[in-house]
């Protein structure tokens, strides 16, 4: 007996099984928009800026 896989699981496996350098592509985009070197001077110079917010932000 087999697990089941959705329709969404079926198409993507076939994806990449028909594009064996769609992985390196995906892991490449993700590292471009995500995996950025932080500068922890900017980082406390912005939460230092931040204003407090209220308890209920609709009022």
């Amino acid at each position: 007996m087999s697990s089941y896989q959705s329709d969404i699981t079926i198409f993507l496996k076939k994806l990449t099984d028909k594009d064996a350098n769609l992985k390196k592509m995906q892991k490449k985009h993700f590292n471009t928009w995500w995996n950025r070197p932080q500068n922890f001077d900017i980082v406390e110079k912005n939460s230092k800026a931040e204003c407090p917010q209220k308890a209920y932000y609709y009022l």
